[in-house]
C-alpha cells in the first residue's frame, strides 16, 4: 500500500467503478488476493513511458471445474512523488 497516493484510483478491471483511496484500494486488493490466487510476472512485456507504467501478468486461479490463467495489463500513472496515483487493469 505504501506505493499508492493517499487518493489512488484503482479501476480492475477498466470499466468497473474505481475505488478511491488507500482504505478501498486496500480492501479490493484483500479480497483479490483472498483467494489464493497465484500471479507470474511475464517480463518480457513491462515499460515505463515518463509518469506512467505498464506490467503484464498472468493470473492463474483454480476452480472447481478446472483452472484459469487470465493475462492481465495494468497501466499506472504516478505523481511527482512516485506514488501511484491512477492504475488501470486491462
Amino acid at each position: 500500500m505504501s506505493l499508492f497516493a493517499d487518493e489512488a484510483s484503482v479501476e480492475d478491471p477498466v470499466g468497473t467503478p474505481p475505488k478511491i483511496g488507500r482504505k478501498e484500494v486496500r480492501k479490493f486488493y484483500s479480497k483479490s488476493l483472498s483467494g489464493g490466487n497465484k500471479l507470474e510476472l511475464l517480463a518480457s512485456s513491462w515499460g515505463s513511458y515518463g509518469k506512467a507504467a505498464m506490467i503484464t501478468f498472468a493470473v492463474h486461479e483454480q476452480m472447481e471445474v478446472g483452472s484459469l490463467r487470465m493475462d492481465v495489463t495494468d497501466v499506472m500513472t504516478f505523481d511527482s512523488n512516485s506514488n501511484i496515483i491512477t492504475m488501470q487493469a486491462y
